[in-house]
């Protein structure tokens, strides 16, 4: 089958490379030139284990070519992927500029049948947007359709190849059958294709995050009473992971985990004073409480803000656990001048 993948991030590229693997024509459709062209080199732009072998491979036998031009990389496309960057505004709500700007294209130039594939993370009701934008000026039939993906960094190519599920959400027989052809290869092992409506799709996404997220943060409510009383959270976690109810996997305290953990990304505004899916914030204090009673310290630096002159980047550390981290280390170092300048940049975009 021949399908385009629009937008080559993580995502994008990995999902293009995947499909690629399994025989279908891909195309892949970037707005960055450099990128394009580094990718027709044979040059990979991200680092994923086990993904730079099977991407040279379908490079080598042309199932798999990267293009700027739109029009040119759907031509004869039966499926549409959109893997599009959908980075939190000043509120923190998805910005959907570049799943719509798209979408807006896609209605001026196609010539024929089409399903539509929002693959990004996006809030419940993007879908009826982008088939909106399409409608406008669409001149043929379409459908769109969420296909959330569920990969984990370092593991993704096997997260892909070997789905625990694959979640379609459409209303559209049409759409069924070709997701259903698409995705025969992946699901042989008995692994279920599961259909559902749009919304329920898209909220999966983030109902599986949350979840995951919920796991941490409770494991670390347990490690602060182990603190306190004297016990072993590592014994309590193979005790309560042993339950198959519960299972073993996101038991482990620590830090705690970072953006795009609650609800309130799901819909088209925030919400702070209705719902809140509980983030963990006392993981990150506990660390900076242990380390102070144990070490008097002189603070040099922060590692991982090198780049943190790119704004979007800059907002994505103040939407984690980061700049609190760094606040708190702040206040118990007797050295901070060399953090002085992230403390101007957080001002200045007013997060501090």
């Amino acid at each position: 089958m021949k399908i385009t993948v629009i937008g080559t991030g993580y995502v994008g590229l990995v999902t293009g490379t995947c499909f690629a693997e399994t025989g279908n024509e891909v195309t892949c459709v970037d707005i960055d030139q450099r990128k394009v062209d580094k990718l027709k080199s044979g040059e990979i732009t991200i680092y994923e284990p086990g993904l730079e072998k099977i991407f040279l491979r379908n490079l080598k036998e042309q199932r798999l070519r990267f293009t700027t031009d739109l029009k040119d990389g759907i031509q004869d496309s039966k499926i549409l992927f959109l893997a599009l960057p959908t980075p939190p505004g000043e509120d923190g709500s998805a910005d959907l500029k570049y799943v719509l700007g798209v979408a807006h294209e896609l209605g001026l130039i196609l010539n024929d049948y089409v399903v539509v594939v929002d693959k990004s993370t996006v809030p419940v009701g993007t879908a009826e947007k982008v088939k909106s934008a399409i409608a406008k000026h669409a001149k043929v039939d379409f459908d769109v359709v969420s296909n959330p993906e569920f990969l984990r960094e370092g593991v993704a190519v096997d997260d892909f190849m070997k789905p625990d599920r694959v979640v379609i959400g459409t209303d559209s027989e049409r759409a069924k059958k070709l997701m259903a052809e698409l995705y025969a290869p992946f699901v042989r092992s008995g692994n279920p294709l599961i259909y559902m409506d749009v919304r329920s799709a898209e909220l999966t996404k983030y109902a599986a995050n949350s979840f995951l997220a919920t796991k941490i943060s409770f494991m670390n409510e347990i490690a602060q009473l182990c603190e306190r009383l004297g016990a072993d959270v590592d014994m309590v976690r193979l005790g309560v992971g042993s339950d198959d109810r519960i299972g073993k996997r996101f038991l482990f305290p620590g830090i705690g985990f970072g953006r795009f953990t609650s609800f309130e990304v799901v819909l088209e505004q925030p919400m702070h004073h209705h719902v809140w899916i509980p983030a963990d914030r006392r993981g990150e204090v506990g660390v900076v409480r242990k380390g102070k009673s144990k070490v008097s310290f002189g603070l040099r630096g922060v590692l991982g803000l090198r780049h943190a002159s790119n704004r979007k980047l800059f907002q994505d550390i103040l939407l984690g656990l980061a700049l609190n981290l760094i606040h708190q280390l702040v206040e118990c170092s007797r050295d901070f001048l060399r953090l002085r300048g992230v403390h101007r940049m957080a001002k200045s975009l007013g997060k501090a």
